[in-house]
Order: C-alpha cells, then sequence, then structure tokens
C-alpha cells in the first residue's frame, strides 16, 4: 500500500512539473488560441497566436494581400457555412479557422456615358470622411421620431465606399410608430409628415423642407453590396415628395433580404397616388443562384424612360443589374421624385424574417450613386462651363376661398415639447420648378419660395390672389433669367367641409365621400385613439346654397360597424341669426353583415323633411376597430329642392319690356329663350345644381340684354363742322386750336364706345365747347399801307365767315381792333401837313443862325 502511495505522489509531482511552464503561460497571459487563415485561393495557409482576451487587429493578418483571378476578396469569414463576417478588431476564446471568402468581380462602370449628361453624383471620396451636404440630406424620414439623433445615419466613409452601418448599441429610430426597427439611412429630400407608412403616425420632430436632388426621369446607377442575415435588408428606394397629397407613389429598386443572398426584390406601392401602378403594392424579384448580393459587389440601374409605357401608363422603368436588364414595368408617375438609402434590423422580427444575431457593425456599402439625363437627338454633350439655363418654369398652386391657412405641428422632441413649427408655404405647394438648359435637358431643381403673411392669409381668404417669389439654392442661374414666381390662385370653396375629422382634418379625404364614386376610393380620416374625441365636436358640413327639404342621407362603406360611422346628430343653419340650430334627435346607421365584403353596403337613413339651406353632421360614434381610423367611401343627401328662388328670377326677367326698343333684337330675343327654358326646367329639377343651372342661364340671360345702338349722327356732324375749321394762316391762337383738334380726335374714339344718349350728349358737348372756345390772334392798330387794309378786309371776310360757321362769335374777338373809317385822302392831308411843319422849322433854324 506504501508503495502504492509513493508511487501516485511521484506520479502528481512529475505530471505538475512536466505542465508547470504551461500553467505559468496561462497565468501571465500567454498564448492560448489558434487562429487559422485559409485564403481558398491555391495558396498556403498561416495561423496567428492569440493570447487570452487579447483580440485580433487587422494589421495582425498574415497575408498582406490577396489575390484570386476575376475574383474580389469579400473579406475572412467564419462559422457554418462561413456565415459571419469578421469584423475587426475580432475576438474569440478558442482555435478557429479564418477563410477568406471570394466573389465575382464586377467592376465599376466609367462615369462617362454616352448620350447622356451626368446630372448627380457622389463617389464618395470626400478626404474628411463625412458625407456631402450638397448630394445629401443626412435624415432618415426624421419628423417622426422624438429622438432625432436616431434618424441620424451611422457610417464609414473611406476607400471611397460609403458604409453605412447599423451597430449592436444602435437605438431604435422611432419606437412610438415603428416598434424595434433600427435603421440607417441618409436620403436627397426630408420634410414634415413624409411618408406616413402606417397612416397614423404623428409628427413628433417638426423639420424644416430640405431637397438636395429631385428629379424625374433619367438613368439611375449604383454599385453596392448589402448585408447578410435574417430581420435585415439593405434599401435603394423612389419616393414621391409629397407636395400633394398623391405625390406619394414608392419605387423600390431593390430591396436586398438579409435571409437571401441570390435574389434582388423589387417593390411598387402607390400609398395615396391610386394611378401610379397597375396593381397595388406589387413586386418581382430577379434571382441568380451563382450570385451573392449580401457580400459581393454588383451594379444596378433603373431607366425611368418617358412615353415608351402603353395606355393609362404612359413610362416605363427598366430595371438593370451588372448591365443586363432584369425587368420593365409601365408606370404613370408625373411627377419627381427622391432618392433614399436605408439599412434596417428589426430586432423583433418581422416581415424579413426572425431576428438572429449577426456580427456589428452590419453594413450596406455603396461604391457610387450616378443620375443621368438622356440628351436630345443629335445633341452632343456640352462642357459643363458652357452649360447655361434658358427658362425657369413658374408655378401654380390653387387655394379655396376662406380656406386657406398654413400647417403647424407641435414637437414632441424632449425639452421642445409644445413648442409649434408653421410650415411657411401653403399646402400643395411644389417644392421644385422645371429647369431648361441650352442643352435641351430639362432638370427639377428645389425651390425656396418667400413665406406666407397674414396679409397674405387675409387676401387669399378674400378671394384675391396673389404671387410669391422664389429662389433657387442648388443652382447659379446668371442674372439674365428671373427668379420663378408662385401663382396662388383663389378658387370657389367646395359645398362641403369639416372640422376636427380626424388629426389632419383632410379636406382632400373628405373629397372622396363627395366624388360619387361608390367603388374602393374611400376617404381614410385617422384619430390618435380608438373613440371620437370628447373636448371637440367632430363634423362635416354640406351647403346646398339654397334652400331644400333633406329627406335622408346615404352611406356607402364596407364594414360599416368597424371603420363607419355610426351614430350623428344633424344642425341647421338659421340665415336670419346666422348660427348653427342643433337638432335634438340622435341618428344611427344600421351597419349590417351583407356589408362585410369588398363590395360594402349602402344605408339610407330617414332625417324627417328638414328644411335648411345648410346642414351640420355632428358624428357621434364610429367604428375605430382598424387603426384608429374611420373609412368611408361616400355620402349622399337626398332633398326636395325649392324652386321660390327661379320662380322669383322668372318674374324678374318677365318684367322687363323691349317696348321702346331700348335692347338689340337678338339680346331680348335670347331673354324671351332663357325664360322658355328656365318655365321648362321647373318641372325638371331635382338637385340644388339643377336649379342652380337653371338660375345660372336666366342670369346670364339678363346679363347679356345689349342696349339697342346709339345714333351717333349729331356728333358726326359737329366733328365735320370742326374739322373744316382752318388755321393755315394763323388766325387763331396755337393752344386754342390744339384744343380743338384733341377735342376732334376724343369725340372720333367716343364714335366707337357711346352705348347711351348721355354719352353721346357729352360727346358733342365738349367738341361744341372747343369749336366756341377758338381765340385769334391779335393784330396792331397802327396800320397804314393799302397792303395792310387789304389784308385787314381780308381779314374781316374770314371773320364773318367764320361767325357764320359757328353762329357766335365773341364779343371779345370783335373787340381786337377799331374800325377802318378812314379814306386814302387823310392819309395824304395828314403826309402834307406833316411836310409843312418840317419845311417851316428848318426856315426857323436857319435864319436864327444868320442872325
Amino acid at each position: 500500500m506504501k508503495k502504492i502511495t509513493k508511487f501516485l505522489l511521484v506520479s502528481i509531482i512529475l505530471f505538475i512539473f512536466s505542465n508547470i511552464g504551461g500553467f505559468a503561460d496561462k497565468a501571465l497571459g500567454a498564448e492560448s488560441n489558434v487562429i487559422t487563415f485559409n485564403p481558398d485561393n491555391g495558396t498556403q495557409q498561416k495561423q496567428v497566436h492569440l493570447a487570452t482576451n487579447e483580440t485580433l487587429k487587422e494589421e495582425q493578418v498574415p497575408f498582406s494581400s490577396l489575390e484570386k483571378e476575376s475574383y474580389d476578396f469579400l473579406g475572412w469569414y467564419y462559422g457554418e457555412n462561413n456565415k459571419y463576417e469578421v469584423i475587426f478588431p475580432f475576438s474569440t476564446d478558442q482555435d478557429i479557422t479564418l477563410t477568406a471568402k471570394w466573389g465575382t468581380h464586377t467592376s465599376p462602370n466609367p462615369v462617362e456615358k454616352e448620350g447622356y449628361r451626368l446630372i448627380f453624383n457622389d463617389e464618395f471620396n470626400n478626404d474628411n470622411g463625412i458625407l456631402d451636404s450638397g448630394n445629401w440630406v443626412d435624415k432618415y424620414l426624421s419628423s417622426w421620431t422624438k429622438t432625432p439623433q436616431h434618424a441620424s445615419p451611422t457610417y464609414n466613409l473611406e476607400d471611397g465606399v460609403m458604409n453605412l452601418q447599423i451597430k449592436e448599441e444602435t437605438e431604435p429610430w422611432a419606437p412610438e410608430f415603428d416598434g424595434q426597427t433600427v435603421v440607417s439611412g441618409f436620403t436627397t429630400g426630408n420634410r414634415n409628415a413624409l411618408h406616413n407608412w402606417n397612416g397614423t403616425n404623428v409628427v413628433r420632430n417638426p423639420v424644416e423642407t430640405e431637397i438636395s436632388h429631385i428629379n424625374q426621369y433619367g438613368y439611375y446607377e449604383i454599385r453596392s453590396k448589402g448585408q447578410a442575415g435574417s430581420s435585415r435588408h439593405s434599401a435603394w428606394w423612389l419616393l414621391g415628395f409629397e407636395d400633394r397629397n398623391d405625390h406619394s407613389a414608392e419605387i423600390d429598386i431593390f430591396e436586398i433580404l438579409g435571409n437571401d443572398a441570390t435574389s434582388v426584390p423589387r417593390a411598387f406601392h402607390n400609398w395615396n397616388d391610386g394611378d401610379a401602378f397597375n396593381v397595388k403594392d406589387s413586386g418581382d424579384r430577379f434571382i441568380d443562384s451563382n450570385a451573392n448580393f449580401h457580400d459581393e459587389w454588383h451594379t444596378f440601374g433603373l431607366d425611368w424612360q418617358k412615353g415608351t409605357g402603353s395606355g393609362d401608363f404612359p413610362d416605363k422603368l427598366v430595371f438593370y443589374i451588372d448591365g443586363e436588364e432584369v425587368g420593365s414595368k409601365n408606370v404613370n408617375i408625373d411627377y419627381p421624385m427622391i432618392q433614399l438609402f436605408s439599412l434596417y434590423e428589426k430586432r423583433a422580427g418581422g416581415w424579413t424574417g426572425p431576428w438572429e444575431w449577426m456580427p456589428y457593425p452590419n453594413s450596406f456599402n455603396i461604391d457610387y450613386v450616378r443620375v443621368y439625363k438622356k440628351l436630345p437627338d443629335n445633341q452632343s454633350e456640352l462642357p459643363k462651363s458652357e452649360l447655361e439655363i434658358t427658362d425657369i418654369e413658374d408655378s401654380t398652386v390653387t387655394v379655396q376661398e376662406g380656406q386657406a391657412k398654413l400647417t403647424q405641428y407641435t414637437s414632441g422632441v424632449n425639452g421642445e415639447e409644445g413648442e409649434v413649427y408653421t410650415e411657411p408655404n401653403l399646402p400643395n405647394t411644389l417644392s421644385y420648378v422645371d429647369v431648361t438648359w441650352n442643352d435641351g435637358i430639362v432638370t427639377q431643381e428645389f425651390v425656396k419660395w418667400d413665406p406666407i403673411t397674414e396679409e397674405d392669409l387675409t387676401k387669399l381668404n378674400n378671394g384675391e390672389s396673389i404671387t410669391k417669389e422664389g429662389t433657387l439654392p442648388h443652382v447659379e442661374k446668371g442674372s439674365n433669367v428671373p427668379n420663378p414666381t408662385l401663382h396662388v390662385e383663389v378658387t370657389p370653396a367646395p359645398p362641403y367641409s369639416s372640422e376636427n375629422l380626424g388629426t389632419e382634418n383632410s379636406q382632400a379625404e373628405l373629397a372622396k365621400l363627395f366624388d360619387g364614386m361608390l367603388g374602393d376610393n374611400s376617404g381614410l380620416f385617422y384619430f390618435e385613439n380608438n373613440h371620437l374625441p370628447t373636448d371637440k365636436e367632430v363634423n362635416i358640413m354640406y351647403d346646398f346654397t339654397n334652400e331644400v327639404t333633406l329627406n335622408t342621407i346615404s352611406f356607402t362603406t364596407n364594414y360599416g360597424e368597424d371603420q363607419g360611422i355610426k351614430k350623428f346628430k344633424l344642425s341647421t343653419f338659421d340665415l336670419n341669426t346666422n348660427e348653427w340650430v342643433v337638432l335634438d334627435k340622435e341618428y344611427s346607421i344600421p351597419w349590417t353583415d351583407a356589408g362585410k365584403t369588398e363590395a360594402g353596403e349602402t344605408i339610407a337613413v330617414d332625417v324627417n323633411s328638414i328644411n335648411t339651406s345648410k346642414i351640420k353632421m355632428i358624428i357621434t360614434d364610429a367604428g375605430l376597430t382598424w387603426n384608429n381610423k374611420i373609412a368611408m367611401r361616400e355620402i349622399a343627401f337626398n332633398y326636395d329642392v325649392n324652386l321660390k328662388p327661379l320662380h322669383d328670377l322668372i318674374g324678374t326677367a318677365k318684367e322687363v319690356s323691349n317696348e321702346d326698343e331700348s335692347y338689340t333684337p337678338d339680346s331680348f330675343a335670347a331673354l324671351q329663350t332663357a325664360i322658355t327654358n328656365a318655365e321648362s326646367a321647373l318641372e325638371d329639377i331635382e338637385t340644388v345644381d339643377d336649379l342652380n343651372v337653371a338660375i345660372d342661364a336666366l342670369q346670364v340671360a339678363l346679363d347679356n340684354l345689349v342696349d339697342s345702338p346709339i345714333d351717333v349722327t349729331p356728333l358726326e356732324a359737329v366733328i365735320t363742322t370742326a374739322e373744316e375749321i382752318s388755321n393755315n394762316d394763323g388766325v387763331y391762337t396755337a393752344d386754342s386750336f390744339a384744343a380743338l383738334q384733341a377735342a376732334i380726335a376724343k369725340a372720333k374714339e367716343a364714335l366707337e364706345t357711346i352705348e347711351t344718349e348721355e354719352n353721346l350728349n357729352t360727346a358733342i358737348d365738349e367738341l361744341q365747347a372747343a369749336i366756341n372756345q377758338l381765340k385769334k390772334e391779335p393784330t396792331t392798330d397802327d396800320e397804314t399801307s393799302d397792303d395792310n387794309q387789304n389784308v385787314d378786309d381780308s381779314q374781316d371776310g374770314e371773320d364773318e365767315q367764320s361767325n357764320d360757321q359757328t353762329g357766335n362769335e365773341s364779343q371779345e374777338d370783335n373787340g381786337n381792333k377799331l374800325p377802318n373809317t378812314a379814306t386814302p385822302i387823310y392819309n395824304w392831308i395828314v403826309v402834307g401837313i406833316a411836310l409843312l411843319i418840317v419845311g417851316l422849322g428848318t426856315t426857323l433854324f436857319a435864319a436864327r443862325r444868320r442872325n
């Protein structure tokens, strides 16, 4: 027994001594893990030894460079089927083999493209490692989040590649509306309420509108690779900027799913643009079983072609991968779109699969982004220095009279709660204008319009149109091209309106309830909760413009109990007090199971013959089962028309007489026809619109009565008399004769415009006054020659002729010179006396000198 014990002790001691070095090594952190690198290119494997807790850095990789003909080195991978990419620095607690992954080489295309002009590009060669703010907006739909920093992209920009990333510590961007989805993305445009994918989202982070690039038609191309892993996807997509509600179509050029490396899905979503695609929310995919779209570089292209589609979808989208056409789709999108690049990780799982761990950071790599416009036929590409703008198109937006107001949003961002942001422009104002260049290309450029002021709103709501000027922040247009003008035009308000009908109280959605379309064209009204607000009235108003007797109201929808109006009260409008009067009764809409189909049902509710010119439907209960929304297809009022306004107007028209031939025969005959038509219409009128048409037609005939033409012969006679007066010999003063000529010209113009006897008499009086006010030039009183006498006699003759013509020679003119009563002999006597006096004077002067 002792021998056995000694043997065991010796064995233990020998074991300890034989391993003491290893124990010491482990205690001191010596090498413990072997990292084997398999280049998988025919060259020998190499190893690196790591101490415990030591991380493997990229510079420790034992290969300075790796090559494999016709392949790109994609990185080092490990795990089953080399699923996981090594992200340096890399940690492991065991021996491990890292294998090089190779992918088919796809070269980048040259920047120049024959027959096209490059209008937008980023090669991501920024030395500062920061996204170019002139090209990109570093925000992803940021108005929806209470934490704006989570809507900003995480990225690494180096070696000419945009590496869009999601890190393990990245937090969900908008959990209120998108759950545990983590996003890293950047775009070419951002605004409030852009892309309300749930329909129930509420703006939490009001932002200013930004656009770095927006475009319609052209060729788009990028070179990129996606991200592996279930619940993840990489997306390149185009989106309408929603200047108007239906400018909302979405084109997913690709959505590369992390759980499918060999396919490239593309999708098309109408959203609020029902005319964009022939099939709503459709999609397609390209499959290449030999490709790896997660790890390999590939080029992706979209050619948005104008006019190559057909029928209701006149344009075409053509898709390319690595230069090969892989699909196409006809579309009807008549507005430009922004670009979005985004990497998603749904940490709670979702349509992209259940969540699984993948090495962080996840990444979506982009080598370049380019957009081209096709040059017109026979147009060569101009150097950039020679490009000039030849035209900037103006823009127009309409607003209903009395409905002009600016949209406001309330902040929910931490520290900014309750702050109100007011949009500077009216809803439906376009954020871009078309710009034409001297090479024939038309681009769409972001425009900043001068803000709408309170004074502007007052004018618009009073029916006065206005204009605003815009500037193009991203374009140097030159001084010879004027800035664009925004024409804000006022249109009459529709007969319907609403208050508090959903969080947005959208009048565009309300219009769908009165468009006569009973099909799938529902007006959607979203509320914050699954019940109507209790602190304010939710209503729909309708103005019949004339008094009617309302009998029933018809409602159309499907699944009415779940999403339709269920109960309501009515108010009538008192024209005497100009106030609404709420009626006591509450009405219920008896939706049935028959309406629980796509076709839906129409229910008429009897309202017991209410006389009113306006009606207000106060909604007291509604089905808000799905997404807290009311969905109604149509509301129709069934009523009897009060014909008294037409009877009264017919009576007024019949009182018009033409016995004195005051009106032209044609216009008076047209009135008689209109009276006959109005009397006939009394038998056929069923709606207020019918009534208004009949009233308008008769009123037009009354307004178009034309007075009989005036006999202008008396004025023509005075004009003739005035034109016969001549001043060739300067008899009249220049001013008075010029005044006469001006009066003649004015009288001739009046011949074309005289409509009444009063107009005629005024024209005659003014011309006659100019004749009467002619003044003669004054003459000298000491004219002595026969010639002068003859001139005087001649002038007297002209004076007499003038008196005969005008019949009214003024006394002032008669007194211009003395009567000519002397004879020539008296002149000689005066001369003789003068000579005698001179002679006597000379004689006396000579005699005095002699003395």
